[in-house]
């Protein structure tokens, strides 16, 4: 009940606004993918795959995707603005992800926009993760979901604020999933194939919107 009161006591004072985000999809198979890590059998083979034909995820100059390396913050942003629909975006010649970082400012998904004093070659967290995606999708869950993935997450109550309503949200939508032992572990981190099946799932959510095109791009990437 404790956990749950604390809950019900953000909802009443959070409030979050709501607008409508929309993406265009259309499946595109990457037939002639040739990487050296990415096989027959491999659990996110597909999902690299589709990516990778859509331009959402590249793969390594040496032929690999590296599919258990870490996701960095950086990656993680490029492969969320990419994905609805923002392909208008070179790569900046200061830090390749500064035009990327931006308009991720600009559109919301995240708090703090490109500098030098951030590290967004970090490993990017599961929590933060959580936290670009809802705001990606946009859509306030019902009290009584709140209640009902809160008691499911045992250890929600450890996410401080809003956090935890975002975190709801893409649990609820099963784009990030809880470990088997029943926690959500917002701190521990996710690789590039587990990110990238985070992607798809995005994608599965958002699938039938249309992306406004409000901000200005600086070219084709």
């Amino acid at each position: 009940m404790k956990k749950v009161k604390k809950i019900m006591a953000y909802i009443i004072i959070i409030l979050i606004s709501i607008s409508i985000i929309n993406i265009s999809y259309t499946k595109v198979e990457a037939n002639d993918l040739k990487l050296t890590d990415v096989k027959e059998g491999d659990w996110f083979k597909s999902n690299v795959e589709l990516l990778i034909g859509k331009g959402i995820v590249n793969g390594y100059t040496d032929g690999t995707f590296k599919p258990s390396n870490t996701v960095t913050k950086a990656q993680f942003i490029k492969m969320a603005i990419t994905s609805i629909g923002r392909d208008d975006i070179q790569l900046d010649s200061e830090y390749w992800a500064n035009n990327y970082i931006n308009v991720a400012y600009q559109e919301g998904y995240i708090e703090s926009k490109y500098s030098k004093d951030q590290n967004y070659e970090a490993p990017i967290t599961r929590g933060e993760m959580a936290i670009i995606i809802a705001k990606i999708i946009n859509e306030e869950a019902s009290t009584q979901d709140i209640i009902k993935y809160a008691d499911e997450i045992k250890d929600i109550d450890k996410v401080n604020g809003q956090d935890m309503l975002y975190i709801i949200e893409t649990y609820k939508y099963g784009i990030l999933k809880g470990y088997p032992d029943g926690e959500f572990k917002p701190n521990n981190n996710a690789t590039r194939a587990e990110a990238s099946t985070m992607i798809v799932r995005l994608l599965d959510k958002i699938k039938d919107r249309s992306v406004p095109q409000v901000i200005s791009g600086t070219g084709g990437n």
